[in-house]
């Protein structure tokens, strides 16, 4: 006989097991011997499968839908009370103050730790962004910071600092110097700051710590490029065509169920079926995203576009062939903003070689037709005006070439590579303070099907593998040059460890680049989950308990209470 489990504990272990009767109260709700599974059943299941129960037991069901329904005020929810009281009879379930004060406590506690981490960490970057909540029309400021200890790469949420003024730059840099002064971070440790490339937050940076140490959000302008892109005129009626189904078909419950109906005939199983994707305006990715599931479903729209006169019209074979090849030019875009945009493993060295990449993968498609032949101009316009100069940005060239898997071979200005090479040699003096060892979580290349946007790189280690080491190595950097590249998937935070005793001059500079990340996505990311946070059942929250529910949210597991 199997038993029927809820959240992971068998029914049959619960102190007050009755019989179910027939009832209309549902003040007190009781769990029956009569929920176990028949001894001649080979379905399992969970509490809330509507195959699992017979008439007696239903009344199991809805003190954990209302439990699940409530459970962003879950201390004063009825169906919760019910459900707990059933599975724990002893149990006192907190009330809201208590469990105010018991976050209040925790978060003093973590703020302490991570305070002296940061007091203990040598060199830090920190990403900030401004957001609004819609909801009570709030704006926040969203600060993370970034450092390494020990063998990896830690980030974590500084602030959520509500804005109550007008976001000029001497405001926004008034609110940031706070927040470094509450967490006793220097703004000397600072190696660099990044944000958007916004007028008042550049400003702001440019105030508190001078132009040098501003960098822009490299997925900010990769995504200021696409939308350049497909925002040519050429090419957005097409776009517009693809947009007007997707919306037709998710404006109307009938078509949307007809697109269900044509996969489950297809032999689609539940579960799998595919929804379109409507584009979002502030994300151009968002657009990429549409026209690939479009492409991937239109053997299922066609059918449900052809026999209903109110549809919106198909794309042409040629338009089709279009789309399919425009999404050849945009997906290294897409490559590039999800690359750069992790916190956790080294971003800061993959730009050049990503832009590297990215314009030569631009180079090998060749167009089929004069409106992406247009496109393709363009959109190599828009890299150069926007990344030509990359490589004479110092601290970026010098940390790409202290990453061992890239080194100098994506350079293709050598006179900046020769410039950053010789401002490393200066940095790598006796007098550069030392710092702790690192590592780094492996990244994740997360290449879809056969598509492979390293291929140039790969094509460029194997050709300096090839090439003989000099003989006249006499320096470190020298020495380290000569050595062939690391593999493309190694974790240039441990090979640093290893190297550390061969180059330790270089190996200081390398924890001081490497703090560095290529976007503020981080602190973006602070603002998606203060939506999940500040709900409409929420909307009272203030900013310092949201600021502490947000760093409190950052802890790892091992860390709770």
């Amino acid at each position: 006989m199997r038993v029927m489990t809820a959240f992971g504990i068998p029914l049959t272990t619960f102190d007050r097991l009755v019989p179910v009767k027939q009832t209309t109260e549902t003040s007190h709700v009781v769990l029956s011997k009569t929920v176990v599974q028949d001894t001649e059943s080979e379905t399992e299941g969970c509490v809330d499968d509507p195959n699992l129960f017979t008439e007696k037991s239903v009344v199991l069901k809805r003190p954990i839908i209302d439990a699940f329904n409530r459970i962003s005020s879950y201390a004063e929810g009825e169906g919760f009370k019910r459900l707990i009281k059933e599975l724990a009879p002893s149990y006192k379930i907190p009330s809201v103050i208590t469990l105010k004060n018991t976050l209040d406590n925790k978060y003093e506690v973590t703020k302490g730790i991570l305070k002296s981490c940061l007091l203990a960490a040598p060199h830090v970057s920190i990403t900030f962004d401004a957001w609004t909540e819609t909801m009570n029309e709030k704006s926040f400021l969203g600060v993370t910071v970034h450092y390494l200890k020990d063998v990896s790469l830690k980030s974590h949420c500084l602030a959520v600092a509500e804005l109550k003024e007008r976001h000029t730059a001497q405001y926004l840099s008034d609110i940031i110097q706070k927040i470094l002064s509450d967490w006793q971070i220097d703004n000397s440790k600072i190696v660099t700051v990044v944000t958007d490339n916004g007028a008042n937050v550049v400003s702001a940076v440019n105030r508190i710590f001078g132009k040098s140490k501003h960098t822009p959000c490299f997925a900010h302008t990769i995504n200021l490029v696409a939308t350049h892109t497909v925002g040519q005129q050429n090419i957005k009626p097409i776009i517009s065509k693809v947009r007007e189904i997707v919306k037709w078909v998710k404006n109307s419950v009938i078509n949307s169920d007809q697109l269900i109906k044509k996969q489950t005939e297809a032999g689609v199983p539940e579960g799998k079926f595919k929804k379109l994707i409507l584009d979002v305006a502030t994300r151009w990715n968002s657009i990429f995203f549409m026209i690939r599931r479009f492409l991937e479903m239109v053997s299922f729209l066609s059918p449900i576009l052809l026999n209903d006169i109110t549809a919106p019209s198909m794309p042409t074979a040629i338009e089709m062939n279009i789309l399919r090849q425009l999404l050849e030019l945009l997906q290294p875009l897409e490559f590039f903003t999800k690359e750069s945009s992790g916190e956790n493993y080294i971003t800061i060295s993959k730009v050049i070689p990503m832009i590297s990449c990215l314009l030569k993968q631009l180079a090998q498609i060749q167009p089929r037709f004069d409106v992406l032949s247009d496109i393709k101009d363009v959109l190599h316009a828009e890299i150069v005006r926007r990344f030509g100069l990359i490589e004479q940005v110092k601290p970026i060239a010098i940390a790409t070439i202290l990453d061992p898997r890239f080194k100098n071979l994506h350079f293709s200005d050598p006179v900046a590579c020769s410039s950053a090479m010789a401002e490393l040699r200066r940095l790598s003096k006796p007098d550069i303070t030392s710092s702790e060892s690192e590592g780094e979580v492996t990244t994740s290349l997360e290449n879809e099907e056969s598509y492979d946007f390293w291929a140039h790189h790969k094509m460029l280690a194997h050709g300096q593998k090839k090439k003989k080491s000099s003989s006249f190595a006499n320096d470190e950097l020298s020495l380290y040059l000569s050595n062939p590249v690391s593999p493309l998937k190694s974790n240039p935070l441990e090979l640093w460890e290893d190297m550390k005793t061969v180059f330790p001059m270089l190996y200081k500079q390398s924890r001081i680049s490497f703090t560095m990340v290529a976007t503020s996505v981080p602190s973006e990311r602070l603002f998606s989950k203060a939506g999940g946070v500040m709900t409409k059942t929420r909307n009272r929250l203030t900013g310092s308990r949201l600021e502490k529910i947000l760093l409190l949210a950052d802890l790892p597991e091992d860390q709770w209470f």
